[in-house]
């Protein structure tokens, strides 16, 4: 009983642990916080990117993210720069994010993380 406790603490740790301290291939679910988000773009030069609707970014938006709708992102991969550089995708609940974190990473980019909300970039 005891080791199968400890092997549900081990899984649960895993499971429940924040993505940029694991160091492993993050999912598309997966969610960073908003001081990783300025973190990378600080020390690693990633790229923000909104990918919510005109109507959307027009309301409220990050300083410095470009916009790329999800809807149309695969046809502007050439536009969006260097595939090894970190990519960080934000929406307005973080579903349209992870489904441009899964467009992008097919694609080939190496580095995709996902915001989620763009209220979580005070974080």
């Amino acid at each position: 009983m005891t080791k199968l406790f400890g092997f549900w603490m081990i899984g649960a740790l895993f499971a429940f642990a924040p993505m940029g301290q694991m160091g492993g291939v993050a999912q598309a679910n997966d969610f960073i916080s908003g001081t990783e988000a300025r973190r990378l773009i600080a020390e690693k030069g990633a790229v923000l990117i909104d990918v919510r609707t005109a109507e959307e970014r027009a309301e409220k938006h990050i300083l410095g993210s470009l916009w790329f709708p999800v809807q149309t992102i695969s046809d502007d991969l050439a536009r969006l720069g260097d595939f090894n550089r970190p990519t960080i995708v934000y929406c307005r609940s973080g579903m349209r994010a992870a489904k441009a974190k899964q467009i992008l990473e097919k694609a080939g980019f190496k580095e995709v993380y996902n915001l989620g909300s763009v209220e979580n970039w005070d974080t």
